[in-house]
Order: structure tokens, then sequence, then C-alpha cells
């Protein structure tokens, strides 16, 4: 479904470890694809530093935001970075537009 108004859709795309060799690489990708490298630092876990590529995009739909989300995950894959985990967010202020029934979600990004 597409919305009336495009609304920011942040994707957020986790890699697994990087060796300190690979962090101008991956900042170097980030950058050409007018994204922001982040590096999350967790508490606690296996792997408390985690690489992420982040990228807000205003887009009329779910599923667009997800084709894009894919797209950069395929394109860091082929630069062999270990991608493990694709997350897209919205503003809370955005969140209208998940309640209507004639939503449905069902086998969205199978």
């Amino acid at each position: 479904m597409v919305y009336e108004h495009k609304i920011p859709y942040e994707l957020h795309i986790t890699t697994g470890p990087l060796p300190v060799s690979e962090i101008s690489n991956f900042v170097s990708f980030c950058t050409r694809n007018e994204a922001k490298p982040l590096l999350i630092e967790l508490a606690r876990g296996e792997f408390i530093r985690q690489p992420m590529f982040n990228k807000i995009l205003r887009l009329g739909s779910l599923e667009e935001a997800l084709i894009k989300a894919t797209e950069f995950s395929s394109q860091l894959k082929a630069e062999n970075f270990n991608v493990q985990r694709l997350k897209i967010e919205i503003p809370s202020d955005c969140s209208d537009v998940w309640s209507k029934e004639e939503h449905d979600f069902d086998g969205l990004g199978q």
C-alpha cells in the first residue's frame, strides 16, 4: 500500500564484527550510499560492538522501504560484509498510518 504522504523510514543494517582493517571499507560503503556509519555498543552479549549502516529515506510504503533495505543489504554482502540484522523504523508521530484496518502485512518481506 502506498500512502498519500511519504514518511521517513530509517533503515538499520547491522553487520558482524569487523576487524580494524575493514572499518575504513565499511565507512566508505556508507559514505558512497549517503548513509551514516554507526558503531552500536551493547552492555552484554557475545558481540558487544556491532557496525551499523543507517539511512533515512522518505518513501510511500513499507514495501518500498523493505526493497531498498534489501538492496543495501545485498550490496553489503557483495562487498563481503556479514549482514546480521535488518531493521526498519518510522517516527512515532507517523504511527497512525499503521492503525488503519486495511493494512495486511501477512507475507510482507517473504
